[in-house]
């Protein structure tokens, strides 16, 4: 599924870069939380690679944490220098200058450690004072702004998950507790009209939890069933990976109203194949690789361009596919970059933490 999560990384790019001609960002985004519920419970149950719940720990933070930090610094000297060259502050600038001592402490602490990025997408700035809010876009000034890579309100997300995973994922019955919650938690906001509207249709951890849950049943009940059934062959997962490589090239383009708990339904139950074919195919584990680097890396690529280009072309940047799909390349070859320099050599250091003889590079 190396080729399918790069596909959703670059779905999320499309939908930024390009705008509203393209719509599988936030489904993207779901389903990557349904892939770390599949991979988390497959290292956790199945290979029980961690002798400790702090080796888990270690090894998620030595995951997510380095690109992340890398990424953030570029972004701090990016936002600070471009003023330089355009004459006006950045709203990443703005954003400081509008908000009151709780604020700047938020987005400050929420920036280096990662938890509560996701929280900022729940907040508003109302006469200088930074409160929560349940539409981000009713605000002065969108404090969201104030992060130094917006995209990784998901990585919030998903170590929230990482946090509990431990203790629940060995819990059958916790687990159906806490997705039917989940899931009573979504209908709520169905029926009060919010789950349509952003932040809440996809950033709220409570109910986007039964995505990682469904993922964790897709690798203990799916893949067992599938093996036993004789399902999972190499050939029978060939063919479904590459038809989910061509359903996420198309679901980009698809309209709004694509039924997304098909798409959800479908990816569930594809993960097993995907995964065995990941498996047992190198090159797709290595492209696998690229992207998280992709997704946390093209929000910084973006705003780059975008003051280069009104400097020195005097046009807009996001006028066409042709510039979407140079923000997408230099996104690679940063992705390509960034593993090269440091996921690569932090793998060591990685593998340390893991079982002996113990082989899950996720």
């Amino acid at each position: 599924m190396g080729v399918v999560r790069v596909l959703l990384a670059l779905a999320v790019v499309f939908q930024h870069a390009y705008g509203t001609a393209f719509y599988g960002g936030l489904m993207a985004v779901q389903l990557f939380f349904i892939i770390s519920g599949f991979v988390i419970s497959f290292i956790l149950i199945e290979l029980r690679s961690y002798t400790t719940v702090w080796a888990f720990y270690k090894n998620r933070i030595l995951r997510l944490f380095p690109i992340y930090y890398v990424v953030a610094l570029g972004s701090l000297v990016l936002f600070l220098g471009a003023p330089l060259l355009t004459g006006e502050p950045t709203p990443f600038i703005e954003v400081y200058q509008s908000v009151d001592a709780a604020g700047w402490i938020m987005l400050v602490v929420s920036n280096i450690v990662l938890f509560g990025q996701d929280v900022i997408m729940f907040t508003a700035v109302h006469d200088g004072v930074f409160h929560l809010h349940h539409d981000f876009l009713d605000s002065d000034i969108l404090t969201w702004r104030g992060l130094l890579v917006p995209p990784a309100w998901s990585l919030s997300v998903e170590l929230t998950f990482y946090l509990i995973a431990p203790f629940i994922l060995t819990r059958p019955k916790l687990l159906i507790a806490l997705f039917s919650l989940s899931i009573a938690v979504r209908l709520y906001l169905m029926n009060a009209g919010l789950m349509h509207i952003d932040p809440w249709n996809y950033r709220f951890f409570p109910s986007e939890l039964a995505l990682f849950i469904l993922g964790a049943w897709a690798h203990q009940y799916g893949m067992p069933l599938a093996r036993r059934l004789g399902l999972l062959t190499h050939k029978r997962s060939q063919i479904v990976t590459w038809a989910f490589i061509g359903l996420v090239l198309i679901f980009v383009t698809l309209d709004r109203d694509f039924p997304r708990l098909l798409m959800i339904v479908l990816f569930t139950l594809a993960l097993p194949f995907m995964f065995h074919f990941q498996k047992h195919n190198r090159w797709d584990r290595w492209i696998g690789e690229l992207s998280y680097p992709i997704y946390i890396v093209h929000w910084p690529i973006m705003v780059m361009v975008n003051v280069g280009w009104d400097r020195f072309a005097s046009t807009t940047m996001y006028e066409g596919i042709a510039e979407t799909l140079f923000i997408s390349a230099l996104c690679i070859l940063a992705a390509l970059i960034l593993k090269k320099c440091v996921a690569d050599p932090i793998e060591a250091t990685r593998d340390k933490l893991r079982r002996p003889a113990k082989h899950a590079h996720a």
